[in-house]
C-alpha cells in the first residue's frame, strides 16, 4: 500500500487529493510511531512526505503540521543515509527564504549532506 502512495504522490498534480484526504497528518503520525523502531516502511514513508513537499499546497500543510521538527526528531533515531538525505531535502523545501537567510548554518548543513 505504501508503495502505491509513493507512486501516486510522485505526480505533484495529485498532491491536492492527498491533502484533501488528510494524508499529510496521517503520514506524520505514522512517522512518529515508527521513529522509535527500525522499519522497512521508513524510506517510502519519508518519500511520500518529500513528494508532498514538492507542491506549494503541500508545503503549507506540512509547515502547519510542524513537519520540520518531526523530521529532525525522526532523524535522531534513524541513521540511514538515504532516508536522511530525503529528510534534508524535505526540510529544505519547507524552508522559507527568510528562514534560509536567518539560519544559514542549518542550510549549510543540509547542503553539505546533499552534496556528499
Amino acid at each position: 500500500m505504501l508503495l502505491i502512495l509513493v507512486n501516486y504522490s510522485n505526480k505533484t498534480v495529485l498532491v491536492p487529493c492527498l491533502i484533501k484526504t488528510d494524508y499529510p497528518r496521517v503520514l506524520l503520525t505514522w512517522l512518529n510511531v515508527i521513529s522509535k523502531e527500525l522499519s522497512r516502511d521508513a524510506g517510502p514513508l519519508v518519500g511520500v512526505i518529500y513528494n508532498i513537499s514538492r507542491h506549494d499546497n503541500g508545503v503549507q500543510v506540512l509547515n502547519s503540521l510542524d513537519t520540520t521538527n518531526k523530521l529532525r526528531e525522526f532523524q535522531k533515531h534513524h541513521q540511514n543515509s538515504d532516508i536522511n538525505i530525503l529528510c534534508m531535502m524535505t526540510m529544505a523545501l519547507l524552508s522559507t527564504p527568510e528562514q534560509i537567510k536567518n539560519d544559514r548554518r542549518r542550510m549549510n548543513n543540509i547542503l553539505d549532506q546533499l552534496l556528499e
